[in-house]
């Protein structure tokens, strides 16, 4: 599994991550990228969607559709994982 953490609101970049998803990677929305909430669940309905508390909150992104994670589960699904890749 690798997770594909999104920190940008960048359209293009959300579909770059689309893009080189493979079955069984996730998503997780973090900064800028918490805005991409309901895009993403649109463009990745077979990937698991994953949203920071932290950043939703701070961006007033209250509508989450994606699954919402503290830190700590952020460092647990990272431990979790085989690859990281960060999109900006």
């Amino acid at each position: 599994m690798i997770v594909h953490t999104l920190f940008s609101d960048s359209p293009d970049t959300l579909s770059q991550v689309v893009a080189a998803l493979l079955p069984g990677d996730v998503v997780l929305l973090a900064g800028d990228g918490c805005y991409q909430n309901a895009r993403a669940k649109q463009v990745t309905p077979d990937a698991d969607l994953f949203m920071l508390i932290e950043d939703a909150r701070v961006r007033g992104v209250n509508d989450a559709t994606a699954r919402l994670i503290s830190d700590t589960e952020w460092v647990t699904l990272t431990a979790e994982s085989q690859q990281v890749m960060s999109w900006f």
